[in-house]
């Protein structure tokens, strides 16, 4: 990516309220806070075409291995993208999502 790009985070968490304010909350599953990553790549004509063509591949489904800024190997998907022009290179951004895969 062009930059470290963008983390957003948010633990998965199942609330349950009650009566004068009071609320019980609980983390949901082991694996609680995912990583999501907007990502700006800047690219030439070959590399777009070749970046696509691995994210088309995988359809939005198919976990991929990408090395966090902080050198950390993890599972992604990356469900969108888009692809801009800007002569004389492109330019995608991405969301990588984190997901758990056990195989």
């Amino acid at each position: 990516p062009d930059t470290n790009g963008t983390l957003d985070e948010e633990p998965s968490v199942r609330a349950t309220s009650f009566g004068d304010g009071y609320e019980v909350r609980e983390p949901i599953g082991i694996n609680t806070i995912k990583q999501k990553w907007s990502l700006t790549f800047t690219l030439s004509k070959a590399d777009a075409d070749a970046a696509l063509a691995f994210l088309r591949a995988r359809n939005g489904a198919e976990s991929f291995v990408w090395k966090t800024p902080d050198e950390e190997d993890r599972l992604f998907i990356c469900r969108k993208w888009r692809v801009s022009r800007d002569i004389p290179n492109f330019v995608l951004t991405a969301e990588f999502e984190e997901v758990f895969d056990y195989e």
